[in-house]
């Protein structure tokens, strides 16, 4: 096919229906190759309504969301986007306002798998403060679902745990949200903490 007929219309048209710069589109094409591949009428056009409908973004949010996450435009609607959505409004006891902004704050969660990443990540928090909490804490910052539960959080728990640092919604958001070293920094900082505690308390 040739390139003026084909992929210059589409390039154009998603430029201009997310209204971004010749920058962003590159960058977007190349996370995404496969859009060169999808129809404007039969995908693209209906599946960014449909998100812009779903979730009640203007335009220059949604703009922002395929940005942050143009995987998002691979996905299904029916397969993937709508049973997604439904399952996390419901999981994370949402109303419609609630899972936009989560989505927003955290536009990968459209990507993530449910049983393999999601849900065991939910767990975890939940095993750790409880439901409502760990519930309330994914809504305040929904990144924390982003957080590896091999890499990160279950090795910093054994750590917690091992220091007999309180477990806590604060000390959680920290094992979820820092770096190495601010951990390192963090746990350092707890022990000597409880340490001078214990001698007080002698």
């Amino acid at each position: 096919y040739r390139i003026d007929t084909n992929l210059e219309p589409k390039l154009v048209w998603l430029q201009e229906r997310l209204d971004i710069n010749e920058k962003s589109l590159s960058k977007l094409v190349l996370s995404i190759p496969s859009v060169l591949g999808m129809s404007i009428e039969g995908n693209l056009k209906p599946k960014l309504s449909w998100l812009q409908e779903r979730l009640s973004l203007d335009d220059k949010s949604l703009s922002k969301l395929v940005r942050r996450s143009p995987s998002v435009l691979g996905l299904s609607i029916e397969d993937n986007l709508k049973p997604k959505l439904s399952w996390l409004q419901a999981r994370l006891q949402l109303d419609s306002t609630g899972l936009c902004s989560i989505i927003q704050r955290f536009p990968p969660l459209l990507i993530m798998g449910i049983e393999t990443n999601i849900e065991p990540t939910i767990e975890f928090y939940k095993d750790c403060v409880g439901s409502n909490a760990a519930i309330q804490m994914i809504a305040k910052n929904p990144r924390i679902l982003g957080s590896s539960l091999e890499n990160r959080l279950k090795p910093r728990l054994a750590q917690v745990q091992e220091a007999s640092i309180p477990l806590n919604t604060g000390t959680i958001n920290r094992m979820a949200k820092y770096t190495d070293e601010q951990w390192s920094t963090g746990l350092a900082s707890q022990k000597t903490k409880l340490l001078r505690q214990q001698l007080e308390d002698r």
